[in-house]
């Protein structure tokens, strides 16, 4: 068994490359930046592991497929710079991706009160209330019933 914390192993998984189209998707549709300040906002919402070189692969390929466009920017101060925003074709596959995204959330909240109900000893029932598993029913007394001894 490793020595690092959980926390150190679970990074690597926090910050994949599946959740970089939709969190692009979604940071375009609120701004239109160029590739350095979509890395910053990407950080922002924790995904900060990505490389560079990943990011702007990314971000080509949204556009060979019609979600992003993207136009060069003149600056006076630095070179120019690629500025990207969102088509109409992103915001439908943002839709899209944010409708998956329910649905894995609703999974992984079904997974998350099952694993709570197993360290609380609770019962867990899918399809219940994802906030608070079921308590464990009262178990039957099985003792014998007591003779009543009175006289009539």
């Amino acid at each position: 068994m490793s020595d690092k914390p959980i926390d150190n192993h679970l990074e690597m998984y926090r910050a994949s490359r599946n959740w970089l189209v939709p969190y692009l998707l979604l940071i375009l549709r609120n701004f239109t930046l160029h590739g350095y300040d979509l890395m910053t906002k990407l950080a922002e919402f924790g995904i900060n592991t990505v490389d560079q070189g990943t990011i702007y692969r990314t971000l080509r390929q949204l556009e060979k497929d019609g979600h992003v466009s993207s136009s060069w920017e003149n600056s006076d101060i630095g070179p120019s710079r690629r500025i990207y925003s969102i088509t109409d074709s992103g915001v439908n596959l943002l839709g899209t991706w944010s409708k998956a995204m329910g649905f894995y959330q609703d999974l992984i909240g079904g997974f998350i009160d099952f694993y709570q109900a197993t360290l609380t000893g609770n019962i867990y029932r899918p399809g219940m209330s994802t906030s608070k598993p079921t308590e464990k029913p009262e178990q039957p007394d099985t003792t014998p019933p007591s003779e009543d001894k009175t006289e009539k």
